[in-house]
């Protein structure tokens, strides 16, 4: 029973829509059409106007609004970042493979070497993407290499 009342109300909700915008378009017609009776030499551009009008302009919530890049500060993050998985790397190794050992599976010793790596590796691709950072500073800046 609720699966057709959702159905129905969405049909409802559908024809109350497509019936409120050939409404609106009758509406501006029989205007446009009041405005000729009226006027017999009304110019074409308003005529076009009244019948395409612009559509409203695209306002961004203010949280999505683009803000300035600050180049700088991206480079210090993905150091900050890729230092600090180089240096966790390790621990997280050593954690995966403390557990494995303690419940008596040495099988644990190469999950935790491969997740050593890869975070390391992560850490690394990080660090030292963070240059490429400041090649895309704004033009006429000068991008400064560290």
């Amino acid at each position: 029973m609720a699966v057709a009342a959702f159905w129905l109300a969405l049909a409802a909700v559908l024809i109350a829509n497509r019936w409120r915008a050939r409404h609106i378009e009758a509406e501006r017609h029989e205007t446009i059409r009041r405005i000729i009776e009226k006027e017999p030499h009304v110019d074409l551009a308003k005529i076009k106007e009244l019948l395409y009008p612009a559509p409203p302009p695209f306002v961004c919530p203010p949280w999505m609004k683009k803000q300035e890049d600050d180049h700088e500060e991206h480079y210090g993050l993905m150091r900050m970042w890729g230092t600090l998985l180089m240096i966790g790397a390790v621990g997280v190794g050593a954690l995966i493979v403390g557990i494995g050992l303690s419940q008596g599976q040495s099988s644990a010793i190469p999950f935790g070497l491969g997740a050593t790596v890869f975070v390391f590796l992560a850490g690394v691709g990080l660090f030292h993407s963070a240059r490429f950072v400041l090649r895309r500073a704004k033009a006429g800046e000068q991008a400064r290499e560290p």
